[in-house]
């Protein structure tokens, strides 16, 4: 009767200080009080916000970070896949069965990769520096992190310089073309372009449409031929009334 009664007066006094220490609807965590609807006790003891788990002195959550030793790492925790079952194999010494080591830490293989000798980093995850990060957010320049993935390398043709030839002669070695005619440059000579005139006649004169020898015949312009007029004997006009075309291609 007397422990039944010693045990009442107990809880009795529990309740009492639990109702000095807190108030109305709070619960106690370690020293702190709390509201259930909207934190849990962790062990530790830890605060943390409802859906949140507790990693060394942080809270976290588990759809953004994993916890591994008491360290944050980004991501949630990677699932474990169904594997086959083989035989057991020795180990690494140190560690427990189906463990290798990274440096001095044991990990276990299937859901962790050790880089660059002594880095662990759960699967997927490249490393950068001494930070893990995943290839689809972040890419990594020269040891530090930069945000977004890799920038793709395009490929581009490399074509071979087009060099230019000087086009061919169409009328062969000699000759040449006289608007849509060839010539032998040594026999003839092509005035204004498209008139061909013998060597010994080398000027045109427009207005007749003719070839003359500047020594027996002069072109000259008029009222009633404006483009020129073959008048026997040299120099019968003024050089402003001169209509002879005497320069072009041939002759050489």
């Amino acid at each position: 009767m007397k422990s039944i009664l010693a045990l009442a007066l107990l809880m009795l006094f529990a309740a009492y200080i639990n109702c000095q220490t807190c108030g109305t609807g709070q619960l106690l965590c370690g020293a702190s009080c709390y509201f259930p609807s909207q934190y849990v006790c962790l062990p530790g003891p830890r605060l943390c916000p409802i859906g949140h788990l507790a990693c060394g002195a942080a809270c976290y959550l588990p759809s953004q970070f994993h916890c591994v030793n008491g360290v944050l790492l980004p991501g949630p925790a990677p699932q474990a896949t169904e594997s086959i079952v083989t035989a057991p194999s020795p180990g690494v010494p140190g560690c427990p069965p189906g463990n290798a080591k990274c440096g001095t830490v044991c990990y276990d293989p299937i859901l962790y990769d050790c880089l660059a000798g002594n880095h662990l980093c759960p699967k997927g995850l490249l490393l950068c520096g001494i930070a893990c990060y995943s290839p689809l957010q972040y890419h990594c320049v020269n040891g530090v992190l930069r945000p977004g993935p890799a920038p793709q390398v395009t490929e581009s043709i490399v074509t071979a310089p087009t060099i230019s030839l000087p086009p061919a002669n169409p009328c062969g070695t000699g000759n040449a073309l006289c608007g849509t005619q060839c010539y032998v440059t040594a026999n003839y000579f092509c005035t204004t372009g498209n008139h061909l005139c013998p060597c010994g006649a080398r000027c045109f004169c427009p207005g007749d449409g003719a070839c003359f020898n500047p020594t027996v015949y002069s072109c000259c312009s008029s009222t009633a031929f404006p483009t020129g007029h073959l008048v026997q004997g040299a120099n019968k006009c003024t050089t402003a009334t001169n209509k002879a075309v005497c320069t072009g291609v041939g002759c050489a």
